[in-house]
């Protein structure tokens, strides 16, 4: 299935599970301005199975244990909870409400949250917690100006849509899980933009991992990173940085002007035993287009374009190797090398015309 026809049958599937649930079960009405309270207008309700929708309005000075199967809270955009809420392993569909302080704003554990048009901002800690097999749906949102982490996801299941994820310290954290960003916009966050590692799957398509102070994406400790039509650009550090037994296939990707802090760093950096496949894409202004150390491999292939870095177009060092295709170019970079081998264990098979200086062995030679 296409990612955008994806969203559709998400999004209809969502949008006829609310009217059926709104159908069959009952509505209950909060308003918090005069006093009353969300929490207990769901224990009040706890005892029926019955489908519930909460609707709520006003601010919200409360936490809130979401422990009742069923349940839908929409905030008609008019509410704003000033707590904490958590998912204790029930199917819950939050929409169309802000989430801020005091603490970190949503935990979801083990159960199922859809939400939708949800924004979680200033939150003093996280902004959304996903742990223990939880899953979250969060089509469309934000999660902005989190004083510590912006989504945090160990050992869960992340699906996220037209989400902005800035101004937090760091993006998105995660072990574990498997994430998947589908024209989302991870930026201008003070730290990394996405981090994942211990075995966790990381699939983006479109959108932009952007402005962040440190690198764009790290993939780390046998972790996996599939990226399509992606603009990973504009971060202090490494681009795309892929490490420990790790692997990533990016198409059809933008990364340029990475290393804005650090100079040293790479648009795609492949390091400790990991591998990285580039292809149609376009790595230019970065410190190092493409680096590769300690027995790391690349494959670059299509279109791929990997021009105007500061350094090498390409680096490999400690027993790293690299094949280019066919169409690839890669012309002289700022060092004068297209592509450069720091030591005689590095390899490099050039399959293209379109590569300009090296002074790389062939993996044939001795």
């Amino acid at each position: 299935m296409k990612p955008g026809n994806f969203w559709i049958s998400l999004t209809t599937a969502v949008v006829l599970g609310l009217l059926s649930m709104a159908a069959q079960g009952r509505d209950l009405k909060v308003n918090c301005d005069i006093g009353q309270s969300l929490q207990d207008a769901i224990n009040r309700a706890r005892s029926s199975a019955a489908p519930l929708v909460v609707n709520v309005k006003g601010d919200c000075y409360e936490n809130v244990i979401l422990s009742r199967d069923a349940l839908t809270i929409d905030g008609g955009g008019e509410a704003v909870i000033h707590g904490t809420l958590i998912n204790r392993g029930v199917r819950v569909t939050i929409s169309n409400i802000g989430i801020t302080r005091p603490g970190f704003g949503m935990r979801a554990t083990t159960g199922r949250t859809r939400l939708i048009d949800v924004h979680f901002f200033d939150n003093a800690e996280e902004g959304l917690i996903v742990r223990r097999n939880g899953v979250v749906i969060f089509p469309e949102g934000s999660v902005k100006d989190n004083d510590l982490g912006g989504v945090v996801v160990e050992s869960a299941t992340l699906i996220v849509g037209e989400v902005e994820i800035s101004g937090n310290l760091a993006g998105i954290a995660a072990s574990m899980s498997q994430i998947t960003l589908e024209n989302a916009q991870v930026v201008n966050n003070a730290e990394r933009g996405i981090d994942v590692a211990g075995n966790s799957a990381l699939m983006v398509s479109g959108g932009a991992v952007r402005g962040n102070g440190g690198a764009g994406v790290i993939v780390d400790n046998s972790s996996s990173f599939a990226a399509d039509g992606v603009d990973i650009s504009w971060n202090g550090s490494t681009g795309v940085g892929v490490r420990w037994n790790s692997n990533a296939d990016i198409v059809g990707c933008t990364i340029g002007n990475n290393a804005q802090v650090n100079p040293n760093r790479s648009g795609v950096f492949v390091s400790t035993s990991s591998s990285a496949t580039i292809d149609s894409t376009d790595v230019f202004g970065n410190g190092t287009g493409v680096s590769a150390t300690r027995q790391s491999f690349i494959n670059l292939r299509g279109s791929t374009v990997v021009r105007d870095n500061l350094n090498d177009g390409m680096g490999l060092t400690f027993d790293s190797g690299a094949v280019v295709d066919d169409p690839v170019v890669i012309p002289p970079n700022g060092s004068g090398y297209a592509v450069y081998c720091n030591d005689t264990e590095s390899s490099f098979e050039n399959r293209s015309t379109g590569v300009g200086l090296t002074n790389c062995k062939d993996f044939d030679l001795p």
